[in-house]
């Protein structure tokens, strides 16, 4: 019930960016105001009004952040790029060239998801960070960047880097790397914990996990509910994997993955085939996700649909089994997790 100079918040609070809002209520509704305000100037950057009938007050607060936290992260992320612009051109070209690397990177995520198992964007994308790199040094989200394509490369058949230990300690250089340089960067966090996973320092890896959540109740990562997974918490996993879908439906298709992989974990196989099929809808020539929908349905006793499923997978990769492609690929997971899931692939008709 005070006027705030947003630049004092600003200078206080460490921020460049402060979402104001206000509300008004009048009978059985309210209206809620929110707009974005860079720190900095005291600019807007974004505002929107909502008027809602107060049936559930709850209700009203979960699908506020729902629609608002999107919004921002895109409003944020176009402020940035413009903010970037206005620094020494060293600076700002750098970025530009680590945008273009994520750019390649989500096409690699893409053109996986039509079942083109191809490193070329890999190795596109990381030609780009050594350019960005070599205007830049001290660009920490690049070296975290980098350290995504090793973890990728080592937990996909594409080359020679898969499963290769090699690779696994060029990913752990790079985000330590991109620690050191930003020890409070939430994005490297997930990575190095992610790494850590893999590396089945599971323990340490639940405790960067914990830390990250710390520094940040609000911030998540697909990365986390992978972590959560390979510690043997999987139910906190289903936390993780459905706030990162209530607070951004942008998140990547992997991410659901996870969440299906904890829900089949647990014996939730209804609430599992109904998250893959969410990926199989957008995304068809996805065999990683298909494969598992297979196994749900079939540990649902479906199993004329389940086949259908995975004869589609055995069309994509007719070479696929169970002990050759899929086990040696998650070594992160816990044995008791992974003979939950061979069995039920077993069951769908995948080769063991």
């Amino acid at each position: 019930n005070r006027a705030v100079d947003v630049r004092t918040v600003g200078r206080e609070l460490g921020v460049r960016y402060v979402l104001e809002g206000s509300t008004r209520r009048a009978g059985d509704r309210v209206r809620l105001t929110a707009q974005l305000i860079n720190t900095e100037d005291g600019s807007h950057i974004w505002a929107e009004r909502y008027d809602r009938k107060i049936e559930d007050i709850f209700d009203i607060q979960d699908e506020l952040v729902g629609t608002i936290t999107p919004i921002l992260a895109c409003q944020v992320s176009v402020a940035e790029r413009q903010r970037s612009r206005s620094k020494p051109p060293e600076k700002w070209q750098a970025y530009d060239i680590y945008l273009r690397a994520v750019d390649a990177f989500k096409a690699f995520a893409q053109e996986l998801q039509m079942a083109n198992l191809s490193g070329a964007r890999i190795d596109e994308c990381r030609a780009l960070i050594a350019e960005c790199l070599a205007l830049e040094p001290a660009l920490a989200r690049a070296h975290s960047l980098l350290s995504g394509t090793y973890t990728t490369k080592w937990a996909m058949q594409i080359d020679d880097e898969y499963l290769n230990p090699a690779t696994l300690a060029k990913a752990l250089a790079a985000v330590e790397t991109a620690l050191r340089l930003e020890p409070e960067d939430l994005v490297a966090r997930a990575q190095y914990a992610h790494v850590l996973s893999f590396l089945q320092r599971r323990d340490r890896a639940y405790s960067e996990y914990k830390s990250a959540r710390k520094r940040n109740p609000h911030f998540t990562d697909w990365r986390f509910t992978s972590v959560c997974l390979a510690a043997g918490r999987a139910e906190e996993a289903v936390k993780e994997g459905e706030m990162l879908r209530r607070v951004d439906p942008f998140a990547p298709n992997i991410s659901r993955y996870f969440l299906g992989l904890a829900n089949f974990v647990l014996g939730r196989f209804d609430r599992a085939a109904t998250i893959l099929c969410e990926i199989v809808d957008s995304a068809p020539n996805f065999p990683i996700p298909r494969r598992l929908l297979g196994a749900s349905l079939a540990q649902l006793g479906q199993h004329e649909e389940a086949l259908k499923h995975i004869a589609l997978t055995r069309q994509w990769q007719p070479d696929w089994t169970i002990s050759k492609d899929f086990v040696p690929s998650v070594p992160h997971l816990l044995p008791d997790q992974i003979a939950k899931i061979r069995a039920g692939m077993i069951a769908s008709g995948l080769p063991d």
